[in-house]
């Protein structure tokens, strides 16, 4: 609208000063024919959408005009200053835009108008198209966006599918895709690092089971047929005393595994609690080493004591026994007699050093990384023959890990084995 009104005035401005420059005005009469082909004005508005007209202002009539447009002239028309207005065509719907403007000099104004019909019908041409625009901006929008969340929910799908497939008897599958780069695929990668360390816990959690489950059955199955063969005939009171210290043995076993799976239970759901006190450390391996002393005597073992004294430190006095004694009894059970065993203690600022060296048979290298594991042995066959079920380095560990420190072990072939402990001081 800005631009047309522009027109308006740029085109009544130059008829006007054609029209007094040219002396077409003459005592207040128009020498002039608008609809004349031959006239200069009507040749200028030719090609124009414009109708143009000269009015007297006093008398509020048509004196000239370039087309027989039927539109009244307003009260406005007839002020002495120029303006705008919107008139209706007389008998039509259509408006009409005219600018008014007075002759200076005269008592006529010179008004140009122009038909708003093709200026509506731009305008709603106009609208329409934007509108168009938009709905289609807004159909490709959406399609493209419908498109692209179809294509980013693909790895979504992908995952919640495995998902779903994914069950106790089988852990192994993984989600495939080719983008690590991004979210989705870091979500991925997450998603199957925790798929390994669930198969991992679950495989461990099977093989403790079984492994328990053996244990359990071979003393179980002693006490059983003991207890058949004293039952199936009448036997002297020795037979019976026999039978019964069978059974005990057999009982003192399955106690002893019955403790050690406890605490690796509580270990495992984080309720194996600490009692945490000053401890002297230096008096306690002392008095274990005094405790473990006879059996070493026995298969002719020397245990040489290194022990710093007063070493003190902030722990569970209990767990710290029980550390101890795994570990020490663990160097006599696998040193030969005639062997040596030396158990050192130190202490450095802040930290607390307890080693166990044998002069054993060593544990080959392939066995090293296993030597922690829940009831493994490297020689199975020689489990009864010394009692033992293969718990005894994984308390220790837990034990350790549970007071902040830790547990490593070195050993040669033919030369022997030292587990070392580090502990915190507080």
């Amino acid at each position: 609208m800005g631009q047309l009104e522009n027109t308006l005035v740029a085109t009544a401005t130059q008829v006007a000063v054609t029209l007094q420059g040219a002396d077409f005005i003459d005592d207040n009469q128009v020498n002039v024919r608008f609809r004349d082909p031959d006239d200069v004005v009507n040749a200028f508005l030719q090609g124009q959408r414009f109708f143009i007209r000269v009015i007297d202002q006093r008398e509020g009539l048509v004196i000239e005009t370039s087309e027989p447009y039927q539109v009244d002239i307003s009260p406005q028309a007839r002020n002495v200053n120029a303006g705008y207005e919107t008139l209706p065509l007389r008998d039509t719907a259509i408006m009409m835009r005219v600018y008014t403007l007075p002759l200076e000099g005269y008592p006529l104004a010179l008004q140009v108008g122009v038909s708003l019909a093709e200026v509506n019908a731009t305008q709603a041409l106009i609208f329409w198209m934007i509108a168009s625009a938009l709905l289609l901006t807004v159909l490709l929008g959406a399609g493209s966006g419908l498109f692209l969340a179809s294509r980013a929910l693909i790895p979504i799908h992908a995952i919640t599918r495995i998902a779903r497939q994914i069950g106790e008897r089988d852990l192994t599958q993984r989600i495939t895709l080719n983008r690590v780069d991004d979210e989705l695929g870091q979500l991925a990668l997450t998603f199957n690092t925790m798929l390994d360390r669930i198969e991992r816990a679950f495989q461990h959690q099977q093989r403790f089971t079984a492994d328990a489950a053996h244990e359990l059955r071979t003393p179980l199955s002693i006490m059983h047929i003991g207890v058949e063969v004293i039952l199936s005939q009448e036997r002297t009171p020795a037979e019976y005393r026999a039978a019964l210290d069978s059974i005990q043995e057999e009982v003192r076993r399955l106690t002893a595994l019955t403790v050690g799976l406890l605490t690796l239970a509580r270990a495992d759901s984080h309720r194996l609690t600490l009692h945490r006190d000053l401890v002297d450390f230096s008096m306690l391996i002392r008095t274990v080493i005094d405790q473990i002393a006879p059996i070493a005597e026995h298969k002719n073992i020397d245990i040489q004591r290194d022990i710093l004294p007063e070493v003190r430190l902030e722990a569970d006095e209990e767990r710290m026994i029980q550390l101890a004694l795994n570990l020490i009894e663990n160097a006599v059970k696998y040193t030969p007699e005639g062997g040596l065993i030396t158990v050192t203690l130190t202490q450095t600022s802040g930290q607390v050093r307890l080693t166990v060296a044998d002069t054993g048979t060593g544990i080959p290298p392939e066995h090293l990384p296993h030597i922690f594991d829940r009831f493994y042995r490297m020689d199975r066959s020689r489990s009864r023959d010394n009692g033992g079920f293969g718990l005894g380095l994984a308390i220790a560990q837990h034990i350790v890990q549970l007071h902040g420190g830790e547990i490593t072990v070195v050993s040669q072939v033919g030369v022997g084995t030292q587990f070392g402990v580090t502990l915190p001081t507080s």
